[in-house]
């Protein structure tokens, strides 16, 4: 992750760039899964995106109900770093 911060940086100085990571369905663990994405923005990332595994509407509805972090404002399944706060609890 710092390795690839580091060449767009080198690649286009001053530019703004967001770096998006993920694709991957949500383990069973979520602390852990907590504290790799945390790793992750503290290399550089920006952005995590989670699989959700097609199904029903109400299935995938479901899946995304378990973050309780906010969507944002319109709607889309990004979460921005960094995840603290964000519990399946609430």
């Amino acid at each position: 992750m710092r390795a690839l911060r580091a060449l767009v940086e080198r690649e286009r100085p001053g530019a703004p760039f967001d770096v998006a990571l993920g694709g991957s369905k949500r383990p069973d663990d979520w602390e852990a899964e907590r504290r790799r994405i945390g790793a992750l923005a503290e290399a550089g990332a920006t952005w995590w995106i989670e699989y959700v595994e097609p199904a029903d509407l109400a299935t995938m509805r479901g899946a995304v109900g378990a973050d309780r972090c906010a969507p944002t404002e319109d709607g889309a399944a990004r979460r921005r770093y960094p995840p603290t706060g964000c519990t399946r609890e609430g």
